[in-house]
């Protein structure tokens, strides 16, 4: 699906969807987003799981109020981006090209 003027998302309600869809094609993605908290794996396992599968994917992470996840601890995880809820489009799309280096 377009989301936004050039940017195509393939869009999974379950993290571990998300995963399979990721580990049987890496290469067809240029950049994970996702939330901290979801059912099965959360955004922190589900990093970590693509990570594992390929370590240079800009990973972009959405989270609310969180004691667990903030800006220090992200980049050691290999997240590029956090972006606090609630979420303002043309700040995600902003931050989505700017981890894409366009």
């Amino acid at each position: 699906a377009q989301v936004l003027e050039g940017i195509h998302a393939t869009v999974e309600r379950a993290s571990r969807d998300a995963l399979q869809d990721f580990s049987d094609a890496p290469q067809a993605f240029d950049m994970v987003i996702t939330d901290m908290t979801m059912p099965e794996l959360t955004g922190e396992e589900l990093t970590r799981a693509i990570l594992q599968k390929r370590p240079d994917i800009p990973i972009i992470m959405c989270t609310g109020f969180n004691e667990h996840m903030n800006e220090e601890r992200a980049p050691r995880l290999g997240i590029r981006r956090l972006i606090y809820k609630p979420l303002v489009r043309n700040v995600l799309a902003d931050v989505a090209r700017n981890a894409l280096g366009n």
